[in-house]
């Protein structure tokens, strides 16, 4: 049986699978000509069984097979299920089910079946998945990030996290408390003099961890151990951002800050203009919105109601769902992009159209930050160039030599929305673009890993599970999820 790894066409200059990359080749080793080791990625997501979302839910454990082609390896029919851990179990009450699927997995490492080992490549998880996984303090804690020790700052009302401009080189101007980029003036609270934060390594965060143990506190956002931390191969590295989430959790803070109070959805709940003035008048930055003005990042009524327009008026393709619905768009009513997918396709193609000459300074920011984006989640060829460049036509490749331009590309797009937006709005998990240049050229694409296929699969355990013709199945499931978890 000859692998995909090594029948695949492939170029030395361009990532075209996760074979490509310098994490692969350190886990997996040079290509064989037989099948001695397969790679997966896993992940823990949290999901509702049953239909009453009051009901208690589980945290599936399921893998992709990466040594298989990527026509298949990202279908649910080719995914495997480990186990169903309740949701409701935190901390120590939850790892001893780790340590006990370490027992299987440290075998399949080792020795395998039949001389096939079985590696762990990665883990693919959300936010709140990651610091649960890890061990580590919410998000909003004053070290907010799983991959480097990068500190908030203090708010007003509580911790405010920016601080992209300390990943610019030492001497750029940007630096400064305010400059000037396209005839838009960007505003800051001081002036940047810190350094890159250093990354967390496998080293240092056993250090930490010790220290939490011995003062029985958290030491630098760390708790405790890792679940993972049982498991042969399951290194600091394989953490991985996830793309999916970090993106939605992006867009509705722009579409939040952008429209402000509305009538629907997730703008009816917004008030926090007044937070934000005093945030603008404590830091010394936006005078006329100190001063009563509307705020700069702010669209007038006349401009979402034209916005709104732009969008109705689309003519979409009979095989993308419209973002509109009941002659309402995604401007005034937040329902019609519920799906992340929605939420990337505003990002990537309707946000940088629509907002042609609207707030110009946060429509720089966007520009520069989808530009780069859609440079690390790499292109597709044409078939005469994927045949001249020797790569599997259809593939999405980047170029290893460009990836570090576009990652501090990203980093630059960062600091200018930091600069034209309020500080106290930006997300926490907007940080996590910072590593997604130097996370795509040691991993990969993140689009190979991140978490749209184990969501579909998720759909697809509900269905089962909600299956009329199997009452027996659902009262199993339930019962099981109330006592103990399922190892499959």
């Amino acid at each position: 049986m000859r692998m995909h790894e090594t029948v695949r066409k492939t170029n030395k200059n361009l990532l075209s699978d996760v074979y490509d990359t310098p994490r692969w080749k350190k886990i997996f080793g040079p290509p064989t000509q037989t099948l001695e080791r397969i790679g997966v990625q896993l992940c823990v997501d949290g999901m509702t069984i049953h239909k009453r979302k009051e009901l208690r839910s589980s945290k599936p454990m399921h893998y992709v097979i990466l040594s298989l082609p990527p026509r298949v390896r990202y279908k649910s029919t080719y995914m495997l299920i480990h186990m169903l851990v309740p949701h409701h179990l935190k901390g120590q009450a939850v790892k001893k089910y780790y340590d006990h699927a370490a027992v299987e997995m440290n075998e399949l490492h080792r020795d395998g079946v039949c001389g096939v080992k079985v590696k762990l490549y990665g883990v693919s998880l959300d936010t709140p998945g990651r610091r649960e996984l890890l061990q580590m303090q919410s998000v909003t804690a004053f070290y907010p990030c799983p991959h480097c020790l990068h500190s908030a700052e203090p708010g007003l009302r509580g911790q405010v996290f920016g601080g992209f401009r300390r990943y610019l080189p030492i001497v750029s101007p940007w630096r400064r408390k305010c400059f000037f980029y396209k005839g838009q003036k960007y505003e800051f609270r001081n002036v940047e003099d810190r350094g890159p934060a250093p990354l967390r390594t496998d080293e240092s965060v056993r250090m930490m961890i010790g220290m939490s143990r011995r003062d029985r506190r958290p030491f630098m956002g760390h708790k405790g151990e890792p679940l993972l931390s049982k498991w042969v191969g399951a290194d600091w590295e394989s953490s991985m951002c996830d793309k999916m989430h970090d993106l939605k959790c992006f867009v509705e803070m722009l579409l939040k800050g952008l429209v402000g109070r509305g009538s629907h959805g997730m703008y009816k709940a917004w008030n926090r203009d007044v937070n934000h003035r005093n945030d603008c008048r404590a830091f010394g930055i936006f005078k006329d919105f100190q001063d009563g003005g509307n705020p700069p990042w702010r669209l007038s009524k006349q401009a979402i109601r034209l916005l709104d327009m732009r969008v109705r008026n689309i003519w979409w393709p009979h095989y993308l769902e419209r973002l509109c619905r009941d002659h309402h768009s995604f401007w005034t009513h937040s329902e019609p992009m519920y799906k992340s997918k929605h939420k990337s396709y505003i990002l990537f193609v309707l946000l940088p159209t629509c907002l042609h000459g609207f707030v110009a300074a946060v429509h720089n920011a966007i520009l520069m930050i989808v530009h780069a984006l859609r440079q690390i989640d790499g292109y597709i060829l044409s078939i005469f160039e994927s045949m001249a460049r020797g790569v599997r036509p259809g593939s999405h490749v980047a170029d290893k030599t460009k990836v570090a331009q576009w990652g501090h590309t990203l980093v630059r797009g960062l600091v200018l929305l930091e600069g034209s937006f309020p500080v106290s709005q930006l997300n926490p998990a907007l940080h996590h673009l910072v590593h997604y240049g130097w996370q795509t050229a040691r991993g990969g694409l993140l689009r190979w890993v991140a978490m749209w296929c184990f969501e579909r699969n998720n759909k697809r355990m509900k269905r089962l599970v909600r299956n009329t013709g199997t009452r027996c199945e659902s009262s199993l499931a339930g019962n099981f999820l109330a006592l103990f978890s399922v190892v499959f």
